[in-house]
């Protein structure tokens, strides 16, 4: 797309609705990291490289580590994750890729291992909150600028 819409302008009403859920999962008791790694996989896997910019600044000046982002899209073999996180960003990989993957009860019960049900259904909420941002993004061609 050579030309970016002012959807934020043209479509404020929605925006508006799509930043109040971004507010309300904020409120909710999920580590800052892990919401923000929850963002950037999700990002990589759409590549929106937008999202990607904006959730990698947040996850550094969390303190996040370069290392662990550089290493990200590969983390089934980075050691830099702990269990629990790759039970997340398994989690993530499958519900982004819910159409062709779909959600195998192992995965569930992989992260069950670690959180909660109510974790598990605030990880979902993200994950897909997440993919609603991408796909505005992209499809309105929102790009990183210089």
């Amino acid at each position: 797309m050579e030309k970016k819409i002012d959807y934020m302008t043209l479509g404020r009403d929605g925006v508006s609705l799509m930043n109040e859920f971004d507010a309300y999962l904020n409120t909710l008791d999920v580590d800052p990291l892990l919401r923000e790694l929850i963002k950037i996989r999700t990002s990589q896997i759409n590549g929106c490289a937008y999202c990607l910019d904006v959730h990698t600044k947040v996850a550094l000046n969390l303190g996040e580590t370069p290392r662990r982002l550089m290493v990200l899209s590969a983390w089934k073999d980075a050691d830099v994750f702990s269990p629990a996180e790759k039970s997340v960003l398994n989690l993530v990989d499958h519900v982004t890729r819910v159409s062709t993957e779909g959600v195998p009860t192992e995965v569930y019960d992989d992260v069950r291992l670690y959180y909660s049900d109510t974790e598990y259904v605030v990880f979902v909420f993200i994950i897909n909150h997440m993919n609603a941002w991408n796909r505005l993004s992209i499809s309105m061609g929102n790009r990183v600028v210089k």
